[in-house]
């Protein structure tokens, strides 16, 4: 139902049942069901939307949102007031250009031969390459998802055997060889997009 401008009412009228339904009870309907907003918002709480959240202008939430329905936002958006802040996002994003993003650096450390990587931590991975290891990969998108993961590994001077996750391919079918070199680095690329069964794996670049 669409929203109904309120009346201004004066001393000695006498509202209808008609008017007490349309410009109270099916507006506070509307507010519940479809919140529409032309001019700015701010809320210095939780604001919790189990339909479709429109406002018209600039947003600003002190705390948490949460929108099972549809957000739009016309004017600017602030999500988070410091990079600690977390924003997550289960649905779809469709149509973002964007200015500029940047990626968090994580650094797995090799222990007892392993190196975990947790995709929610990030995608991007440096690693002191110290000891050969066996990559395992947590927190994969399901299939249909495509996620890529960037490894760069920084030799200690020894030579470094790696043993990739299981599924992992390569172009000419050979895995490559890391370099030894104390202080140089070699990039790495795993992309998979069937929940972590198959791994493209592409060598970017050695020896940097």
């Amino acid at each position: 139902m669409p929203w109904t401008d309120p009346r201004t009412w004066v001393d000695g009228e006498t509202p209808t049942g008609a008017q007490f339904n349309t410009q109270i009870r099916d507006n506070l309907k509307y507010l519940k069901e479809t919140p529409s907003f032309d001019g700015d918002i701010e809320v210095t709480g939780d604001v919790a939307v189990t339909a479709d959240l429109h406002v018209g202008n600039d947003a600003d939430v002190g705390s948490d949102l949460t929108v099972q329905g549809k957000l739009t936002v016309n004017g600017e958006t602030q999500l988070g007031d410091t990079p600690a802040d977390t924003v997550r996002i289960k649905g779809l994003v469709e149509d973002a250009p964007l200015k500029s993003y940047s990626e968090t650096r994580v650094l797995p450390v090799i222990t007892g031969g392993a190196l975990a990587l947790d995709v929610a931590l990030g995608t991007y991975f440096r690693i002191a390459l110290n000891a050969n290891c066996a990559i395992s990969v947590a927190d994969v998108p399901a299939a249909g998802r495509v996620v890529g993961l960037t490894l760069i590994f920084t030799a200690d001077g020894t030579l470094r055997t790696i043993t990739w996750p299981s599924g992992t391919v390569w172009a000419i079918g050979v895995p490559p060889t890391m370099t030894s070199t104390s202080g140089k680095r070699d990039i790495v690329t795993l992309i998979t997009d069937d929940g972590g069964v198959t791994w493209f794996g592409i060598v970017v670049g050695q020896s940097y």
